[in-house]
């Protein structure tokens, strides 16, 4: 996406929602399940039934009738207005119409939710100056949700959408095991072709966003879009992110525009046009580690001296363009190094005036004759398992096994969650306090193949 379709996207939101009424730090705040620290004030489960499948509804009853689903509410408003912090809201079938949440604060969370072996549809909602909601399990279709000003303590879990979530000043948001997917194309907004667009533009502080679990397919714009501060993108799926036509520009799996704070760790992402893009504004504090990248179209990863600092370390980088670390005239030298370690490229290119420590990586194509520092293993093959059903795992006698180095921050776990091995057959090749890291993503262990 496009700078300039970027701030003008961020002009007509505002417009549309007014006329219609330190280094390393990531996002954290309350886990999604866990037990609250005392009783709910008020029942814990309600039903909303319009179409009155379990019983005839009104919603003129009070909360303690709605507590059965022989008499439920018949509209999410209704629900929205007297559920009490800590309550599950249970949504029978059917399609319900747009929800407005207008300065409605709880102190924990409100769960709304299909009900058990049931699929409710909800054709999106708005947020505003409100904390403590929850959507899962729910299908959205129609417009795109909006999150607009002062939020805090939104999530959604586990829902299907094919309709853009759009962010704007808020904090605390959560997007965890969602499946997001066939997204409305040209002639449409560019931003209703954003899976999840989180922009504050000057509005105002966007902060603590997690994006954890959740697949993204075929979209027709960026997957992630942001300039939000504290952002974690991890565990994610990315596969055919695609713009269809040349107005939209590229379709990126992750455009930050102005981001700190930025932890992209133990994704997997194939056969999209881009991969990683931060441009704009001068930032710091990104980490880019045990990450699969296969097939980019153009480059999957493209950064340059406006960070401040990057960690990019243990990634694997496969079959696509290459990895891109550039030279911006309009800005100073990055003060503090990026470390570029244990990663496995299939071709990275390098501007050498950045402050770059750069070493223990495979490089298979060295087009422009690059020189790489210690440790790295340049023009060799990585020998994988099994590239033909993506299984990028290193295989026995692979180049990377026990070649990296554990210092300069290296995850002690692969992307699969394992920890690292100093395989027995294998001479210790790395460097650090042990030198048997592995490169790539995942670490060699023992029985993983050929």
């Amino acid at each position: 996406m496009s700078a300039r379709s970027a701030r003008a996207a961020l002009g007509a939101l505002a417009a549309a929602v007014l006329l219609g009424g330190c280094v390393g730090q990531e996002a954290t705040f309350e886990p999604v399940t866990g037990t609250p620290a005392q009783a709910p004030e008020g029942p814990v489960r309600l039903y909303v039934d319009k179409d009155s499948v379990g019983g005839p509804c009104d919603d003129q009853r009070p909360a303690s009738a709605a507590v059965s689903a022989a008499t439920p509410w018949c509209s999410l408003d209704r629900a929205v207005d007297a559920a009490p912090s800590g309550a599950t809201v249970l949504v029978r079938r059917g399609a319900y119409p747009r929800l407005t949440i207008q300065g409605e604060r709880r102190s924990r969370f409100v769960t709304i939710r299909s009900a058990p072996r049931e699929t409710a549809t909800l054709a999106g909602f708005t947020a505003t100056n409100s904390s403590y909601w929850r959507f899962q399990g729910l299908r959205f279709a129609g417009q795109s949700n909006l999150i607009f000003m002062g939020n805090d303590h939104i999530d959604m879990v586990g829902n299907d959408l094919t309709v853009s979530t759009q962010v704007r000043p808020s904090t605390d948001i959560r997007f965890l095991d969602n499946k997001v997917h066939d997204l409305p194309g040209p002639p449409g907004k560019p931003t209703d072709g954003v899976g999840i667009w989180v922009v504050t533009g000057e509005q105002g502080p966007i902060r603590n966003v997690l994006i954890r679990g959740n697949s993204f397919s075929r979209l027709p714009n960026d997957a992630i879009f942001t300039d939000a501060d504290r952002v974690t993108v991890e565990n994610n799926t990315f596969d055919h992110i695609h713009s269809p036509d040349n107005s939209w520009a590229h379709a990126d799996v992750f455009q930050g525009m102005g981001a700190n704070f930025v932890t992209i760790r133990g994704n997997f992402a194939r056969d999209n046009d881009s991969g990683i893009l931060e441009t704009i504004a001068a930032v710091r504090g990104w980490v880019i580690e045990n990450n699969v990248f296969l097939r980019s179209e153009s480059w999957p990863l493209q950064l340059d001296n406006e960070l401040h600092d990057l960690r990019l370390v243990n990634n694997t980088f496969w079959g696509g363009g290459p990895v891109l670390l550039r030279w911006n005239d309009e800005h100073p030298r990055n003060p503090s190094r990026f470390i570029v370690v244990n990663n496995i490229f299939n071709r990275l290119d390098y501007d050498l005036r950045l402050n770059l420590l750069e070493g223990w990586n495979i490089v298979a194509d060295n087009f422009l004759h690059n020189r790489f520092g210690r440790g790295t293993r340049v023009g060799v093959s990585p020998k994988f398992v099994d590239p033909r059903r993506d299984d990028y795992r290193l295989a026995s006698g692979s180049a990377g096994i026990d070649a990296g180095t554990s210092a300069f921050g290296a995850p002690r776990r692969d992307r699969a969650g394992h920890r690292r091995l100093d395989a027995r057959a294998v001479a210790d090749r790395g460097s650090g306090a042990q030198r048997f890291f592995d490169m790539g993503a995942y670490e060699w262990t023992e029985g993983t193949g050929r």
